[in-house]
């Protein structure tokens, strides 16, 4: 039986030469972007075990509808700035002599993620019409200066309150709930949910959309930093090799 390849490598970074200090922090950002990727899925997981039935699944979807748009929100804005990071190594010089070389199917993967990226002049494209909206209101809390919008609300709101069976607003001290805020929050964000068609459930295209991009990305990632070590003939150690660097690597 043809044993399992070796996935794990163990270096020093005093072995990585081959590139600038600048183009490998760089890199080390998009394994940090990477992390927080594969953080923020275990999350969901967490919400939404893969061996729940359906129905139990659709239960805890309306349990946790906010923390379910607040984690959408939250990895929409990372995975913004992630696309703007690779971006930026795209331009480099290392980055440039590295895709010329790349095999096809590696080429096909960072394309995919390059594609999103280069849509930022089509204003229906994902990064436009969710990424780059929700990134510029996720936490950003407005304040004298540009209030108007929460004063369009509050407006909204008392005009809808003349009408008959008005709804009212609920504040509960002891569990921390401010129900104006949550409202206004939901308001805010329910339009950015939504990608392509409006129809119900449509807010699962949007995660599809987020979840296949982060897919392009981590992997591009993988792309990029398994080269690395290969220019650099980093290939995976025996057990227990770090004790001959007891005393430092020099």
């Amino acid at each position: 039986m043809k044993s399992k390849k070796n996935r794990k490598l163990e270096f020093f970074l005093s072995e990585v030469r081959s590139i600038s200090d600048k183009d490998l922090a760089l890199i080390i950002e998009m394994m940090r972007a990477s992390h927080h990727i594969n953080v923020a899925r275990k999350l969901f997981s967490y919400l939404f075990p893969p061996d729940v039935e359906e129905d139990e699944t659709m239960i805890s979807h309306a349990q946790n509808d906010d923390v379910i748009t607040m984690l959408f929100n939250m990895l929409a804005s990372q995975l913004r700035e992630a696309l703007k990071l690779f971006w930026r190594f795209s331009e480099s010089q290392y980055f440039q002599t590295f895709y010329k070389s790349a095999k096809n199917k590696d080429r096909a993967t960072i394309d995919q993620l390059l594609k999103e990226i280069r849509n930022k002049d089509d204003g229906n494209s994902f990064l436009n019409k969710i990424l780059i909206p929700v990134r510029n209101l996720m936490f950003h809390y407005q304040t004298d200066d540009d209030s108007a919008n929460v004063i369009y609300w509050i407006n909204k709101i008392r005009e809808e309150e003349k009408n008959g069976k008005p709804h009212h607003q609920t504040i509960d001290f002891e569990t921390s709930y401010f129900g104006p805020g949550f409202e206004y929050d939901s308001q805010i964000f329910s339009k950015y949910i939504f990608f392509g068609a409006e129809k119900m459930f449509s807010n699962t295209d949007s995660l599809r959309k987020l979840g296949e991009t982060q897919t392009f990305f981590i992997d591009s990632t993988k792309i990029i930093v398994a080269d690395l070590l290969k220019k650099e003939n980093i290939r995976p150690r025996e057990f227990g090799w770090i004790l001959k660097y007891s005393h430092g690597f020099k």
